[in-house]
């Protein structure tokens, strides 16, 4: 199961790690409070959609149970907006940071997988 809390957590850390905006300044789309003084960026997790199959475990749990386990390859959207002063530069180095070594590395020791991206609107 996606905890897309977690996932959430490790874009904002990478959205900080690339424009260089301070705690407080990327919060989550949904979040209802007051938005940041200056220069911020907003970062929203879509539901998850199931590619290939499903790998199953089946184990046998206490008493009278089974536990299931079941893992499998998801694609999950991101939405990333960045508000105020020069958005289109930090959104461009966002975009050009997946070109970059320790952003590969950083998504690959979460095992996530980058597809494709939007060019900058």
């Amino acid at each position: 199961m996606i905890n897309y809390t977690t996932l959430e957590n490790h874009l904002k850390t990478w959205i900080k790690n690339v424009t260089g905006l301070s705690n407080g300044h990327v919060i989550s789309q949904n979040d209802n409070g007051p938005q940041p003084i200056g220069q911020y960026a907003t970062v929203r997790v879509f539901d998850a959609q199931v590619v290939g199959h499903d790998t199953y475990k089946v184990t046998n749990g206490t008493e009278d149970t089974v536990d299931l386990n079941y893992s499998g390859v998801r694609r999950v959207m991101v939405g990333v907006n960045i508000y105020r002063g020069d958005a289109q530069n930090q959104m461009a180095k966002l975009v050009s940071s997946f070109d970059r070594i320790d952003t590969a590395q950083y998504f690959q020791s979460l095992n996530i997988g980058i597809i494709n991206s939007s060019e900058v609107r």
